[in-house]
């Protein structure tokens, strides 16, 4: 099994474009969730491995010959057995498309979901035509790149970050759930360094 995984789900597509600039599909193992293998088959991307009923997928010949996991289990989303699928095959990253849209219901427990695979120890980041989004704990470097803001959503009380080289620089500062302190920040400089004491949802915003 390789060490990295692209999951595309069932959201909104645009282009392959960004993500692109983080990984080659061709060197990574490709997991098609129900309807988003239409997406990939019309771009020509390999599918590895299928998970879902299969009921969104247009062309049926196609899948027929590759290995999958049909759902039955409706305690499980799709999604969710893709990200168990991948904590069971010991990924060591993990790029997830195709997980916002409209529906915003879907989307919040897509990112409970990232936080759920981070926390064994997959580095792990969502991405599409607007925005990156991952989970981190402990120091960060962030390169301007094409990147215009950035903004950090804590997930529990009493996290407490520092962020040094940016437009809005913090030292130690614990962050309140109920605020939005740390919404769109800029750089200043080049390189932008945080730092997190707890786990927190980091939005690179295109």
């Amino acid at each position: 099994m390789g060490s990295s995984a692209a999951i595309f789900c069932n959201g909104e597509y645009g282009s392959l474009e960004n993500l692109k600039k983080f990984v080659n599909l061709n060197e990574v193992f490709v997991i098609g969730v129900d309807g988003g293998c239409n997406f990939l088959i019309q771009n020509k991307v390999k599918i590895d491995f299928l998970i879902g009923d299969f009921d969104s997928i247009e062309d049926k010949n196609y899948i027929n010959e590759i290995i999958g996991i049909e759902k039955f289990d409706m305690d499980y989303s799709d999604f969710e057995l893709a990200i168990n699928y991948c904590i069971e095959n010991n990924f060591e990253k993990v790029y997830l498309l195709g997980c916002t849209g409209k529906r915003s219901d879907h989307f919040i427990f897509n990112l409970r979901l990232m936080e759920k695979i981070f926390k064994y120890g997959i580095d792990v980041m969502m991405i599409d035509d607007y925005n990156l989004i991952m989970p981190f704990k402990g120091n960060k470097v962030l390169n301007r790149e094409e990147f215009r803001f950035f903004s950090i959503v804590p997930l529990q009380e009493n996290t407490t970050i520092s962020i040094e080289g940016s437009k809005y620089d913090v030292k130690n500062q614990k962050l309140d759930m109920f605020r939005a302190l740390t919404l769109s920040n800029e750089w200043k400089e080049e390189k932008v360094k945080i730092f997190s004491d707890n786990i927190v949802f980091l939005h690179l915003v295109f």
